[in-house]
């Protein structure tokens, strides 16, 4: 394979780095990254680009110099012309324009220990890269000196010449040093301009810069309803996340945790791999994407690798859960109290990550935002709630697919459920996936 093969399969996968790294130039030295991003949507079937370069552009035709504004250009010389890009984010444009590689009479590159400097001289006049870097002039230089020759300008009878002025032109180092000092010479048409009259030279509108920091934060906090996927135009996975999220909740609604807790722990992989595919910016189908600083990558692998395990840890909680069955025993929710006050560290042996019935009192029946019904039991002949007993409070947790039978519940009704108990937390004592067996007897 030749060189010139190994520059068009590196433009082929736009590996703009390669190309940078065959020249011998530090492709993140360019401050031109947006520019790169829209460059491969202006290229010609079958070109390839050879080199770059990146300053301030000045154009120079019949003696009048025009800056062409006050942007940065990239510059890529192909084997077919002279492309330059710029970009203006607040606009959201992207403006091109080109010269005929066969246009092109020649290039001086020169340098200083900071800046670069290229003088392109074509038929419509002349071209001039300031302030770029100082090792891509010479690049570009060496490059165009390589296909010239294999690249032949057509022959015309109506052809202008640009004709430098003798007492500044000694050399190709005083043209570059004193381009204002040439004089162009032409006929009597009127000196065209040296950029080609083609369609590629045009201003299109540019995909919106993504922010990818905040993309990660919104998939990370809402991702289970699918908002980052309408957010940045993926609405259809967007309504299989909701549709994911309504099936887990209507699941554990209806006493089904299980499934419900493989649908959560799916729907928190999905979204795990999303804001994987955001970080490489492989999730907004070519658009530009702010970097993401490593700390901040870092982090959310952490939290990611958090949810997830969280996920995993709440589907094995709940198959355990489900393989628990009532050991048989009826309990008196004061008979905990007595528990919990003699021999705290027995009563959790007896009393937590258990299933057993609990007999007590209706003291009042709330609903909580998840739909699931909260029993607090009321006080009986020890009453739980003095000072002297650990136990405060008990709480009872039942799911709203028993709201039938606990809507005719009354304060002061006596009842019995089998519960699993969570243990006491700062006071109250806590029993989880209560289920209803009797009420009408303990009235």
């Amino acid at each position: 394979m030749s060189q010139f093969d190994v520059y068009k399969v590196k433009t082929e996968n736009a590996d703009w780095r390669g190309i940078c790294s065959l020249n011998g130039i530090d492709f993140d030295s360019f401050w031109t990254k947006q520019e790169f991003t829209s460059l491969a949507k202006l290229l010609k079937p079958g070109e390839s680009v050879l080199g770059f370069t990146a300053g301030m552009v000045r154009v120079t035709v019949s003696g009048k110099t025009t800056l062409l504004g006050k942007d940065s250009w990239l510059v890529a010389l192909t084997d077919m012309r002279l492309l330059l890009v710029t970009t203006t984010p607040l606009k959201g444009t992207v403006k091109s324009k080109s010269i005929d590689i066969k246009k092109v009479s020649g290039m001086v590159a020169s340098q200083n220990r900071a800046l670069g400097q290229l003088v392109i001289v074509s038929n419509g006049g002349i071209v001039t890269i300031e302030n770029a870097m100082v090792n891509t002039v010479k690049s570009i230089e060496s490059l165009f000196n390589k296909i010239k020759d294999v690249v032949k300008p057509p022959e015309t009878t109506n052809q202008k010449e640009i004709v430098p002025n003798t007492e500044t032109l000694n050399s190709q180092e005083q043209a570059v040093q004193e381009p204002r000092q040439m004089k162009v010479q032409a006929r009597k048409e009127p000196v065209a301009n040296p950029f080609s009259d083609e369609l590629d030279e045009y201003e299109e509108k540019a995909e919106s810069d993504v922010n990818s920091v905040v993309a990660v934060l919104v998939a990370f906090f809402f991702g289970g309803v699918g908002v980052h996927d309408f957010v940045w135009g993926r609405g259809i996975f967007g309504i299989e996340k909701i549709a994911f999220s309504v099936a887990a909740w209507r699941s554990a609604a209806n006493g089904h945790e299980i499934i419900s807790a493989l649908l959560v722990l799916g729907l928190t992989v999905w979204v795990f791999i999303d804001i994987l595919r955001m970080l490489n910016g492989k999730y907004f189908k070519g658009r530009t994407c702010s970097r993401i600083p490593q700390i901040f990558r870092i982090i959310t692998f952490i939290l990611c690798g958090a949810g997830l395990l969280f996920s995993v840890g709440s589907l094995l909680s709940e198959i355990s859960d489900n393989s628990k069955k009532d050991y048989g025993g009826h309990v008196y929710h004061d008979d905990i109290v007595v528990a919990y006050n003699q021999n705290a560290a027995q009563a959790k042996v007896r009393y937590e990550n258990r299933r057993f019935s609990i007999i007590g009192q209706v003291g009042s029946v709330e609903k909580n935002v998840w739909g699931d019904y909260l029993i607090k039991l009321e006080s009986g002949g020890l009453g739980y709630a003095s000072p002297t007993n650990k136990v405060k409070e008990m709480d009872l947790y039942f799911s709203s697919r028993q709201s039938k039978e606990i809507l005719r519940l009354q304060k002061g009704n006596r009842f019995a459920a089998s519960c699993i108990g969570r243990g006491l937390t700062f006071g109250t004592y806590t029993a989880e996936k209560c289920v209803l067996k009797h009420v009408v007897q303990y009235k």
